[in-house]
């Protein structure tokens, strides 16, 4: 059930007089929801934008995860002006985890064809073209509303990933023709304009300093009434050595009104802008010019000085071990981390081996193939100082804070705890330190909004005339040169504009959430029973993410940075996802298995070895393994020499002197590809398709990929699935799964198993649909 928020709009920094109650009521008829699906946060962060796009236009605006819509759904959707949904599609086709609950709800039979009628929707995908299902989840949820009788009035979208500006090249485009569609369908009472984009919007999370003081008179057991945190304040302030460097302090209440007035300067509070005008100083206070008229409150000396206990000392790694509170978690310990790949290879790739906590013997808890461990990263100590001492938060940095309860207004003398964003699990007792070191994400590449909200707060008029310029959406290319191209992070961009100082109250409603990385299981079966009881021992094969762009500094991925610094004894919080395993069972598992894999994606295909081997009877396998040399990245190469039933054909890419046991000094042709078409379902193909020999040549060495050797081994390929073989593929999407579906086509005419293209395109389209003969899982 979703709790309809008030409007921002009131409280928007604007030069319009206030509302009359006519226009008041008016606006309360103005509602929209938006719901979005997402795994990686990329729907999320566009559905905030369109809400904060909307409560310029005086919407009253929820943004809420697809699944908060199930109960009560037709009444949550109907009642609404209009219905935006953004939808990201994962994995092959399906719909993000947040949003499975709410499509299943829809799927229900007992549905009437009219149960959504009265529903007005517009509706924007995500997705990535290189995949077969392209936006498939968001093309699904269309035809699903239609059958219900909701209603498109606004044209859907499909942004594309692989677009050379990513999803903004549609995005945007769509996102200025919906704000035109609502001014036009929904205008605004004349005496009523949009909120301007130069004004900021209130936040949507605010933090404050816990009342520490207040607490303890509780926890004392006083009968008397309970105090409020100003009074506790004020009968302790002469005594508080916290204090005992400001002449006459200010209460919090009164603090936090004038720190809100400072950054969010009301056109209406005349007085508070002349005395800036008129009497603002150098006088900084963290990087930040203070007003004269509040140096009672400025620190004497450096606030670091007035601390009353030690910042946490760093770990010998860099690291702070500390583990939060993650639903499901699970406690893991580090016991190997070791590179599997030399130390002159351009990546580094790690065999990562952890002790899981499964404390009942839970068999439950047990992963099938396919299945994945989230692990969640933090930021470094160094990073999180660096941004500090930035912004000018060390004075309060170390000191417990908590969420406050807005009512969209500035609410300083709540003591209910607050919301929080969605996602963000703090460790108890959490400071702001705690907040950037475990939750707040300070390295990942900056959204639009994230340098639209900043450029309000910029002091120097040519960093805010910037700023400004980037986030224009006719600067795409620009925004796209700043931001992406060279994935410069957030923390580099506040370097880049040092008049920008965030309130450290906001500090949530600016940066995103760290969000676990989910990496697939590479082993299975007994391999997983670890010898200490109530434990699990999963191993994982996981690819630093670390290159150049044009910055000097190498770039890294957060979580690869966190792996690359982790050491055997460190304890890590995980979670167990099952996913959707292979096909797997006793019987599968007499089934012949043909796993074709690139680089980490062996992991799942080794998971899945073991698992069937563990069965009283399994089949052959035949293994297509893609990587760039023997000697380089051959993972578990050895392994599979030792494992019974596997025969492995390994293509080295870019080893001029590799000669595999499947493969003479020759290298083969690239057979010709099979037309698109055939006029004639029985014609035969090209020559060289049916060409029961191997045409063997003077070898361009170094140059071979999973689907030559596809291609070479067509007959065993045939073989295999003319007995009911399971094709399993994993590893990089992009051109690669294309290219070993295109190869497995015409391995069915080469081989032996279909007479003509025609018929070969026929049944892959029947192999390739069927979930119990054919699995893929890319990313």
């Amino acid at each position: 059930m979703i709790d309809t928020n008030t409007s921002f709009a009131a409280l928007a920094v604007t030069d319009q007089p206030p509302a009359s109650n006519t226009i008041q009521d008016e606006l309360q008829e103005r509602s929209l929801l938006i719901l979005y699906a997402s795994e990686t946060g990329n729907s999320q962060d566009i559905a905030e934008e369109l809400g904060r796009m909307a409560r310029r236009l005086h919407f009253h605006t929820d943004v809420e995860e697809m699944n908060d819509v199930t109960t009560n759904m037709r009444s949550d959707l109907v009642h609404r002006n209009l219905v935006i949904f953004v939808v990201s599609t994962t994995g092959q086709g399906e719909f993000p985890k947040n949003s499975s609950k709410f499509w299943k709800s829809l799927l229900r039979k007992k549905l009437p064809p009219n149960y959504l009628e009265g529903v007005n929707f517009a509706l924007l995908g995500l997705g990535d073209s290189s995949y077969r299902e392209f936006n498939f989840a968001a093309l699904k949820l269309r035809r699903r509303l239609i059958q219900l009788g909701a209603e498109q009035v606004f044209e859907h979208g499909e942004a594309d990933e692989r677009h050379d500006y990513g999803a903004d090249s549609i995005y945007l485009p769509w996102a200025e023709k919906l704000k035109t569609y609502l001014q036009s369908h929904y205008p605004l009472p004349e005496t009523l304009l949009p909120i301007p984009e130069d004004a900021p919007l209130p936040p949507k999370y605010v933090l404050r300093l816990r009342p520490t003081m207040a607490h303890s008179t509780k926890q004392m057991g006083a009968t008397t009434s309970p105090a409020t945190d100003d009074e506790v304040f004020l009968a302790n302030r002469d005594k508080s050595a916290v204090l005992s460097h400001i002449d006459d302090p200010r209460t919090p209440q009164e603090q936090f009104q004038a720190d809100w007035e400072r950054s969010h300067g009301s056109s209406t509070n005349v007085a508070h802008f002349a005395r800036l005008d008129e009497l603002q100083s150098d006088l900084a206070l963290g990087g930040r010019r203070v007003d004269l008229l509040d140096k009672d409150n400025v620190l004497k000396d450096h606030p670091s000085k007035y601390l009353l206990h030690k910042s946490p000392p760093t770990p010998r790694n860099g690291l702070d071990h500390r583990l939060l509170p993650i639903p499901g978690g699970l406690i893991a310990e580090v016991t190997e981390n070791r590179r599997t790949t030399p130390t002159e290879h351009w990546q580094d790739v790690r065999h990562l081996q952890l002790l899981v906590e499964n404390p009942e013997d839970d068999k439950d808890l047990i992963p099938f193939p396919g299945a994945t461990v989230t692990i969640y990263p933090k930021n470094f100590p160094d990073d999180v100082s660096n941004l500090i001492d930035l912004m000018g938060w060390a004075g309060v940095a170390d000191t417990p804070v908590e969420f406050d309860l807005l009512s969209h207004s500035p609410s300083p003398d709540k003591t209910t705890l607050g919301v929080m964003p969605r996602n963000l699990i703090p460790p108890p007792h959490a400071t702001i330190r705690d907040l950037l070191t475990h939750n707040l994400d300070i390295t990942s590449v900056p959204r639009r909004t994230f340098i639209e909200k900043i450029s309000h707060l910029a002091t120097n008029p040519l960093e805010k005339e910037r700023l400004a310029e980037l986030v224009n959406p006719d600067n795409s290319q620009e925004f796209y040169d700043y931001t992406s191209r060279p994935r410069r992070t957030i923390l580099e961009l506040l370097h880049d504009f040092p008049s920008v100082k965030i309130p450290f109250y906001e500090i949530p409603d600016f940066f995103p959430i760290i969000r676990g990385r989910e990496f697939s299981i590479a082993n299975g079966g007994d391999h997983l029973v670890a010898a200490p009881p109530g434990t699990l021992n999963i191993e994982l094969l996981v690819a630093i993410v670390e290159y150049k762009t044009i910055i000097r500094k190498p770039r890294q991925g957060l979580c690869s940075r966190y792996i690359q610094a982790l050491s055997p004894n460190d304890p890590i919080m995980v979670t167990l996802n099952r996913g959707k395993p292979p096909p797997c069972t006793d019987s599968d598992a007499m089934r012949p298995l043909i796993g074709i894999a690139t680089g980490t994606g062996i992991a799942p295909i080794r998971s899945l070895i073991h698992y069937r081997h563990e069965q009283h009877r399994h089949a052959s396998v035949l293994l297509f393994f893609g990587c760039r040399s023997r000697d380089a990245d051959y993972h578990y190469g050895e392994e599979w020499k030792r494992t019974s039933g596997v025969t492995p054909i390994p293509a080295f890419s870019r080893d001029p002197n590799a000669v595999t046991d499947f493969q003479t000094a020759s290298y083969l042709v690239e057979l010709p590809a099979l037309p698109e078409d055939s006029k004639d379902g029985d014609a035969d193909p090209p020559p060289s398709i049916l060409s029961s020999d191997i045409m063997a040549v003077t070898p361009t060495r170094g140059k071979n990929y999973v689907q030559n050797q596809i291609r070479s081994h067509a007959r065993e390929i045939c073989k295999y699935i003319d007995q009911g073989a399971i094709i399993c593929l994993c590893g990089n999407s992009g051109n690669m799964p294309k290219a070993v579906r295109e190869a497995l086509t015409e391995a069915l005419v080469t081989g032996g198993l279909c007479k003509g293209a025609a018929e070969a395109h026929a049944y892959a389209k029947l192999l390739f649909n069927n979930k119990h003969r054919y699995w893929e899982e890319t990313w």
